[in-house]
């Protein structure tokens, strides 16, 4: 076995020792029913590891000389990259809790953007003359779709950053960390993807072995930050790099209560 190999096999037992820590530590918090996205992610993608370890050693072929761990991998990920989305959601609504009609047009927004990027991933398919760098044709429709799930998680997360940054919003700590932890892993794995597809299947060992590592930093900052405190500590992020103004922001947050109150009346008729 070769060291990429060894490595790959020590992240992956090491990312499902962490996913069922924080899934514990969640309900020792008593926060795995506010974060339920999160512990219905750490409990999927802990038990398709377990099961995806188990087949890979025992190597079983299903149909079309195939394997049972290729045929569990192919049919999962969409199930694993749609749960990123509703993460997004998640932590989206937890930012946005006094302000119902603002979170409901989010969710709008974000479902828009999950079929705009099922759509994306299709035409990506069709018109990406670089799939063939890859040496099976089904794994490079995988990393084409991979790419563009990532980048447009990448996006909503910098859009979501934006908005609340420009509103000055008061954040519970918690979700700045999970915003953090699973934010930075986004836009990270997004730029990974990138490079990948301009520098081709030379690339893709350098991936495989950061990109396990940034969900190894995700997981881990997740587990040693969160806490119940962090759930009623608050700070808005324009703090790091503006002065307090607190006119400015009682105006800002006359405004979107405002906003929140009309669209409130509109999405409710």
């Amino acid at each position: 076995m070769n060291t990429s190999a060894v490595l790959r096999d020590a992240f992956w037992y090491v990312e499902i020792a962490l996913r069922a820590i924080l899934f514990i530590r969640l309900l020792q918090l008593g926060l795995a029913r506010r974060y339920a996205v999160l512990s219905a992610f750490l409990a999927l993608t802990t038990v398709r590891s377990l099961v995806l370890a188990y087949l890979m050693r025992t190597e079983r072929p299903v149909g079309w000389s195939g394997t049972a761990y290729g045929w569990v991998y192919v049919l999962t990920q969409p199930v694993i990259w749609a749960v990123y989305f509703l993460l997004i959601l998640e932590l989206y609504s937890r930012m946005l809790e006094e302000f119902p009609g603002i979170r409901r047009l989010g969710r709008v927004v974000l479902f828009s953007a999950l079929g705009t990027a099922t759509a994306l991933c299709c035409v990506l398919i069709v018109i990406d003359q670089q799939a063939g760098r890859e040496a099976y044709p089904f794994l490079s429709l995988l990393v084409l779709q991979e790419r563009s799930v990532f980048l447009c998680l990448g996006a909503l997360i910098l859009l979501l950053l934006l908005f609340v940054s420009h509103y000055r919003l008061a954040i519970p700590r918690n979700v700045w960390v999970l915003v953090g932890c699973f934010g930075g892993y986004f836009l990270a794995n997004a730029a990974l993807l990138t490079f990948r597809r301009y520098f081709g299947g030379d690339f893709a060992a350098i991936r495989n072995v950061i990109s396990p590592l940034l969900f190894l930093s995700a997981l881990s900052g997740a587990l040693m930050l969160l806490s119940k405190a962090g759930e009623l500590e608050t700070r808005p992020m324009s703090r790091l790099w503006k002065a307090q103004d607190p006119e400015l922001e009682q105006t800002l947050a006359f405004q979107l209560r405002g906003f929140n109150r009309a669209l409130g009346k509109v999405l409710h008729q």
